[in-house]
């Protein structure tokens, strides 16, 4: 027994000085790793909507860090980390109806989304300063131990997105969007006041630091856009309003002018939709 006691202890021992190796490795390895984008006029933040939609490359030295199902939260907490290296004379804010439906509020505590948003916030989270939403510190603290106890990695930089490019186009999908986006888990629309903070926050850090938040709601397909519900739409309605009699800039475009095969899905340009609107997105803010 004292034998198997002492095997056991061995053992214990042995693996915790392996997790922490691993752990120190992983910790140098973040001090001294370099944010990868670049100084630029224009820095373009939000989730997959910005991301499909706006082309950096129309764009005056123009940057796309945006990065699918990404919840204001988590790009106020990008915009911290990365504004005084891209040093952004303009930020251009993805702001669509969706993005201040409660569905926002679940990422950090549902199996759907939650490993993805720990895996993109764990080097610049400030969970602690969230007080209205619910976070799964359990999976969180289990996710830490598995990406910094494990194995030593090269990178651990993952909240930096850019411009997704596709030239698909179906549209078939619009209904099962709308679930996702306004009745997740069966639950009745409701506004995240959390996310409507956090995008007042980033347009505050923005005004503070000299420059132009500039938001735009990228072409919804009218197959999407007539089933937003209207507490959502009302609502959305007026936080435009409100912004705009705050003089912060915002661009919106007209579906009229988009052909069905300009659309990656029904809420989101592809390659072709992308290419109109950032045109026109980049004629609006030159002005």
């Amino acid at each position: 027994m004292n034998k198997f006691i002492s095997h056991t202890i061995f053992f214990l021992l042995g693996i915790t000085i392996i997790f922490s190796i691993n752990w120190s490795i992983n910790y140098l390895i973040i001090t001294k790793s370099d944010i990868p984008i670049k100084k630029s006029k224009i820095l373009i933040i939000g989730d997959s909507h910005p991301s499909r939609g706006v082309n950096p490359e129309i764009l005056e030295n123009a940057i796309n860090v945006c990065q699918s199902a990404e919840p204001y939260i988590i790009t106020f907490w990008k915009l911290k980390k990365i504004i005084t290296k891209a040093q952004p004379e303009k930020v251009i804010i993805g702001f669509s109806p969706h993005n201040i439906s409660n569905f926002n509020d679940f990422k950090f505590n549902n199996e759907r989304w939650q490993l993805e948003m720990f895996k993109r916030s764990y080097l610049i989270e400030e969970f602690r300063s969230i007080n209205k939403i619910k976070i799964d510190f359990k999976q969180y603290y289990i996710f830490l131990f598995k990406q910094l106890c494990l194995f030593p990695k090269q990178n651990h930089i993952y909240y930096i997105g850019d411009h997704e490019k596709s030239d698909y186009s179906n549209l078939s999908g619009s209904q099962k969007t709308i679930n996702k986006h306004y009745y997740f888990n069966n639950q009745k629309p409701e506004i995240s006041e959390t996310s409507i903070s956090y995008l007042d926050s980033i347009i505050n850090l923005c005004i503070k630091r000299q420059i132009t938040p500039i938001l735009i709601n990228t072409p919804l397909h009218i197959s999407y856009k007539e089933k937003i519900p209207s507490i959502i739409q009302e609502r959305y309605n007026k936080e435009i309003l409100r912004f705009r009699n705050q003089g912060v800039k915002i661009y919106t475009d007209s579906i009229t002018i988009y052909k069905k095969e300009n659309f990656y899905n029904s809420d989101h340009l592809n390659n072709s939709g992308a290419k109109i609107f950032s045109k026109k997105l980049n004629q609006a803010i030159q002005k």
